[in-house]
């Protein structure tokens, strides 16, 4: 939803992108049925931003589904913000400088609405809440929607911690598990039988990958795109678009997993309604997932992978 022009009168506010994941500030307040335009600035001269404000109850699943658009061709035109109908609000996908402003529209009735960035990776970590309340009433904490559980660390790139990769012989294989599984990785691979599908079995990597090629691939994700969890794009002799990873295939149909998060809700479309099959150059598996650990950690997470299939 986006708003074009300049209303005189109303209160302005500006929220930042700031270095480090963050908005500054990260809490607005607004009074019930008030228009405010909230001037969003990306002052973060590293990468793009953007902000969308929700409906609290659907901040995890918006979030979740952001990271799996970043496979879909669509995603930057749809500015990185899955279609759900708990999305609010949004700005586009700003460039380092680049500002918009938003004409938010409070309800008329009290309440908590978050705000995140949704560009791939960062919704964890960077985001805010909008209080809908009057003037005078004291402001619920509420620590879950302020500031991540985990603060950022840095982008990591595979030269950071290459130096490192030699020596994992004295890191701890249980502290890498549970990397593993606060990481998120366990909702999408499986090692020794527990986890999802979503992703390659993970039980014995070390066959494909090791070193520094497995740590490229986990900072990496699309540098290599395994063939049975390629996302693909399928044009329809209609002109419709459809993206997923392909679950089923036959001479006379294929079958589409287009939401991950839903494994159970598949597409199947005849081959004669096929116009066109494109393989996605992104893997869904999107970039920055290790941004809020550290070295001593994923050095950990390094070990317990290369510990899998001995």
């Amino acid at each position: 939803k986006f708003q074009y022009g300049t209303l005189q009168g109303i209160r302005a506010v500006t929220v930042r992108a700031v270095p480090g994941l963050k908005f500054d500030p990260n809490v607005i307040r607004v009074s019930p049925g008030e228009l405010v335009a909230i001037q969003v600035k990306n002052d973060d001269p590293s990468m793009p931003h953007n902000m969308v404000i929700l409906q609290r109850e659907d901040l995890n699943e918006i979030g979740q589904a952001s990271m799996l658009l970043a496979a879909d061709p669509k995603a930057l035109a749809l500015n990185y913000v899955p279609t759900h109908p708990g999305v609010i609000y949004l700005t586009p996908v700003l460039s380092p400088g680049g500002s918009y402003t938003v004409y938010y529209k409070a309800p008329s009735e009290s309440g908590i609405y978050p705000f995140v960035c949704t560009f791939p990776g960062h919704w964890k970590v960077m985001r805010g809440v909008i209080h809908v309340a009057n003037e005078g009433v004291k402001l619920p904490e509420v620590p879950e929607l302020q500031a991540p559980t985990r603060p950022f660390v840095k982008m990591w790139m595979t030269k950071d911690l290459v130096p490192d990769l030699n020596d994992l012989g004295g890191r701890s294989v249980a502290r890498g598990q549970e990397v593993f599984t606060v990481a998120g990785c366990i909702q999408c691979h499986k090692v020794n039988g527990k986890g999802a599908d979503l992703g390659p079995d993970l039980s014995q990597v070390t066959k494909r990958f090791k070193g520094e090629k497995l740590l490229n691939q986990i900072l990496n994700p699309s540098a290599e795109i395994h063939k049975e969890y390629q996302a693909v794009s399928i044009i329809t002799v209609d002109g419709e678009t459809i993206t997923g990873l392909v679950t089923k295939k036959s001479d006379e149909a294929l079958t589409l997993l287009t939401n991950p998060l839903k494994p159970t809700e598949l597409t199947e479309l005849a081959t004669a309604d096929i116009e066109e099959l494109i393989p996605s150059k992104v893997s869904t598996m999107p970039k920055g997932l290790l941004m809020t650990f550290t070295r001593e950690e994923i050095l950990d997470l390094m070990r317990f992978l290369h510990t899998q299939g001995d």
